[in-house]
């Protein structure tokens, strides 16, 4: 007997009760149009992003939300097989609404880009699950952390992804760039090197793919995603486009999405920043 959907667990951003587990690995999401449209298109638009960096899309189903039932739009489980999956939902892009937007929206969300790391970066963290080994427990940063950091201290954001950078003892996750303290051990710092290096390549891969894909991801983000369990293997990790409410896709000719891209470049980059200080940090 399938199981009964249930609110998804690892959901890091968004509003609660939008997004619910359907077990076997499936997900569902409330539909919209311009999102199933976007979903329907992309294996034959974009081939290579629906592959490799969208969630697969399994259809559609009605799905009972609460009190009521909607229509969903299916997808496998991005997060199915990890352990003690790391999660960071980071809005990309300088441009955060549709086409579809009021005036009163757009001048709305042109503020909100202007007063938050996403106009400057084209990047804002709207929330993180970070899995401590030492404590066997997450700790979860909502989109007041995103909100309350500059441009200047993404790097921060980084470092907490990576577990490097933790709460304070008897502190909960914190709302904004303090309270935090470097993780005492190295093996924190041993795994985190580990995933930055399997970040630069899937990002400068997604970088690529966007480049060649006639796609406007605006207000879309980037999932990224490792394993927390520590072991003596390679990390798993992953990096996926989400939250495609305001895309679309355009013509050949009109080229890829340029504010994406800027946010894409900006987050290798920064991953590639926070390789250099764990290995300036490297015991001898």
């Amino acid at each position: 007997m399938p199981e009964a959907p249930s609110a998804f667990e690892h959901q890091v951003a968004g509003h609660a009760g939008t997004l619910l587990a359907l077990g076997d690995g499936r997900v569902a999401k409330q539909a919209t149009a311009i999102e199933t449209a976007f979903y329907q298109q992309a294996p034959v638009r974009a081939p290579g992003l629906a592959e490799a960096f969208m969630p697969p899309f399994l259809g559609l189903a009605e799905v009972p939300f609460g009190d009521a039932t909607a229509t969903a739009l299916v997808m496998g489980d991005v997060l199915d097989g990890f352990e003690r999956p790391c999660i960071a939902d980071i809005k990309l892009g300088v441009r955060l609404y549709g086409d579809e937007a009021t005036a009163e929206k757009r001048e709305r969300m042109e503020h909100q880009a202007r007063s938050t790391t996403s106009g400057a970066t084209g990047l804002r963290v709207c929330g993180m699950k970070v899995f401590d080994p030492t404590r066997e427990a997450f700790d979860v940063y909502d989109r007041r952390f995103g909100r309350a950091i500059t441009a200047e201290q993404l790097g921060i954001a980084v470092d907490v992804l990576l577990g490097v950078l933790v709460p304070e003892p008897g502190v909960t996750a914190p709302h904004g760039p303090h309270g935090l303290v470097p993780a005492a051990s190295e093996d924190a710092r041993r795994h985190a090197r580990a995933v930055c290096q399997r970040l630069i390549g899937q990002l400068g891969r997604l970088r690529e793919t966007l480049a060649a894909s006639p796609v406007r991801l605006y207000g879309a983000s980037a999932l990224v995603v490792y394993e927390g369990m520590r072991t003596a293997g390679a990390p798993r990790t992953d990096v996926r486009l989400i939250d495609f409410v305001h895309s679309k896709f355009v013509d050949d000719a009109d080229g890829p999405d340029t504010g994406a891209l800027f946010g894409v470049d900006n987050l290798l980059g920064l991953v590639r920043d926070a390789l250099v200080r764990l290995d300036g940090a490297r015991e001898p």
